[in-house]
């Protein structure tokens, strides 16, 4: 018998003990959909997951770029980023490419994102001065470079090269 992609394997190993079950996992959900929250999301090469409420009053444009706004402004989007496209991300979201395409232009408007041409939109290398809360997150930004930089084992000298480099790379 062959395995679907529904089922990994015909043995299934529980706590308790462990033994051979000779059929396949009961199941019509695709294992990778099974760890997350059923939602309409963007895919990986956007480094975001993304729920939108279809029943919500608010334009699904609007929640995609309020989604994709938050995080810019928190980070989790980094400077430079690359987006995927308006069709790409359309079509992981189940969305018409207007909807996207509107969604970017509301962040292009407000100077969160750019578009180079053929090349793609990004994430804007510097963000509008009025970001809510700059002064506590460069200083969360700090603190998460610093445990980083001790985690990985390097003394504070070091932590301090690797950011006057890193200031002097981005003039």
């Amino acid at each position: 018998s062959s395995v679907s992609r529904y089922s990994c394997s015909n043995v299934r190993f529980e706590l308790a003990g462990s033994w051979a079950v000779n059929s396949p996992m009961p199941t019509r959900t695709p294992i990778d959909e099974t760890l997350h929250v059923p939602a309409r999301r963007a895919g990986d090469d956007a480094g975001v997951r993304i729920a939108l409420d279809q029943n919500s009053a608010e334009p699904l444009s609007d929640q995609l770029s309020a989604a994709l706004a938050r995080r810019i402004h928190r980070g989790s989007l980094a400077p430079g980023a690359r987006l995927p496209t308006v069709r790409a991300l359309a079509e992981e979201l189940e969305l018409a490419p207007n909807t996207v395409a509107k969604a970017y232009r509301t962040l292009e408007r407000e100077r969160l994102i750019e578009t180079r041409g053929r090349r793609g939109t990004f994430v804007a290398d510097r963000l509008p001065t009025g970001v809510p809360d700059r002064e506590p997150r460069l200083a969360d930004a700090a603190d998460a470079l610093v445990r980083r930089g001790r985690q990985l084992g390097f003394s504070d000298a070091s932590i301090k090269g690797a950011l006057n480099r890193a200031l002097r790379d981005r003039r």
